[in-house]
């Protein structure tokens, strides 16, 4: 992403094909610097800030849309958890919309970054999970955050003790598949050293099977970044260098990646592509 190199091991289970970093960094806090995407709200300009809060907000929509369809009840009383929640771009989203009940938690989340009035507990899931006094939510998200800690079955069976009744926990994630197999360690989805485990959907499906979890519904949501950003880094670039337009969310990108988008629908079709949402309740 940032041109920083380094030599990471993985490991590849030998029942399911997940992946997992056999000795991480002690110390993964230079590997967050202040321009790493889920912090960087206060240094946008002010059109930029305005185009990525109106697609924020059709984001938010969509993730309710999802919960919508594993038969939640959602209301402007639902309460929201995020984790790996950065600076908070997401529950203000949320907010914007209606559902103004929501936390994040993020343990990398520097001091001093601007949140904008939304709360972010800077430590992990699971030390919020044994306070005294938890807090509880309706929906416990993990959009793109599970993939970051070293041990996921601790985080998901954190967000299942704080889960209200009739509560879900969504968890979208790379998922190891063909962008895997096409690009190995140029494959954008590995992310090292950042990304510490990474699911197959069987490998998914059986964590969730140990933890006492059932999956309500799966969807997978891939883009054009698998092909584009990893063709990228097999060429030598970086995460920012690999799009014709920079910065990268312009409606130039949208045309020049649109067949590698159909591709990636294909693939989504398949249940091939190189990431997943999943609804997960208490079984």
């Amino acid at each position: 992403m940032f041109g920083l190199d380094g030599e990471f091991l993985y490991s590849e289970c030998a029942g399911c094909g997940s992946l997992y970093m056999t000795d991480p960094p002690a110390d993964l806090s230079p590997f967050y610097p202040p321009g790493y995407y889920s912090y960087s709200h206060a240094s946008r300009s002010r059109l930029s800030a305005l185009s990525e809060d109106i697609a924020a907000r059709a984001r938010a929509a969509g993730y309710v849309r999802f919960l919508r369809r594993c038969g939640m009840r959602l209301g402007p009383s639902t309460a929201f958890i995020d984790v790996g929640a950065g600076s908070g771009d997401l529950l203000r989203a949320l907010r914007a919309i209606g559902f103004s009940h929501g936390i994040g938690v993020d343990p990398y989340l520097r001091d001093g970054t601007d949140t904008n009035g939304v709360t972010i507990l800077r430590r992990p899931i699971d030390e919020v999970a044994a306070d005294d006094s938890p807090v509880e939510a309706d929906v416990v998200m993990f959009h793109h955050s599970l993939e970051h800690v070293a041990d996921p079955a601790v985080s998901l069976r954190a967000a299942a003790t704080l889960l209200t009744r009739g509560g879900l926990i969504l968890v979208r994630i790379p998922i190891v598949s063909y962008a895997w197999r096409r690009f190995g360690d140029n494959w954008v989805g590995l992310d090292a050293p950042r990304h510490l485990s990474l699911p197959t959907e069987d490998g998914f499906t059986r964590l969730a099977q140990r933890l006492g979890l059932r999956i309500v519904h799966s969807r997978y949501d891939s883009t054009a970044m698998q092909f584009v950003a990893s063709e990228a880094y097999e060429r030598g670039l970086t995460l920012s260098e690999a799009f014709a337009s920079n910065p990268p969310k312009t409606a130039l990108r949208t045309i020049l990646s649109l067949p590698k988008t159909m591709r990636a629908n294909r693939l989504n079709r398949q249940r091939r592509g190189d990431q997943a949402a999943f609804a997960l309740a208490i079984a």
